[in-house]
């Protein structure tokens, strides 16, 4: 059995490490036990498919990287894939919140004016009474 390298480490080191800055408790555990299922021999695109968390491509593009020997460009190619749609997503999101922003900004302008000016025209209606 050959042992992968990623970057330099081993790849069960690697997984190791990107477990341990994760946050996410599901996919910290299931990046354990697929640390263990490599250094155990079981390739990564299966034991990631086996989890469950990944979608179909990730688990298509590691294997494809995997039988070609370029894993690791197949990562990268991955992160810039992924990069590019969260840039996306983010940029559609603020496109479509802008005009609630506005809307909202504009409730806040209009009752700003009603408060100002509804003591005004009280006391103009009381001076017009006398």
């Amino acid at each position: 059995m050959s042992t992968l390298i990623y970057s330099g480490l081993p790849l069960t080191e690697a997984l190791d490490i990107v477990a341990d800055t994760m946050s996410n408790e599901v996919f910290k555990r299931a990046l354990k036990k697929t640390a263990d299922e490599v250094s155990q021999g079981i390739p990564l695109s299966v034991s990631l498919k086996k989890s469950g968390l990944y979608p179909p491509m990730v688990d298509y593009m590691i294997e494809i990287g995997e039988n070609t020997g370029e894993l690791e460009e197949m990562l990268e190619k991955l992160a810039d894939y992924y990069d590019e749609e969260v840039k996306t997503t983010t940029e559609t999101v603020m496109a479509a919140v802008e005009p609630l922003i506005i809307l909202v900004m504009a409730a806040l302008v209009g009752i700003l004016i009603a408060a100002v000016m509804s003591p005004m025209i009280s006391m103009y209606e009381q001076m017009g009474n006398m």
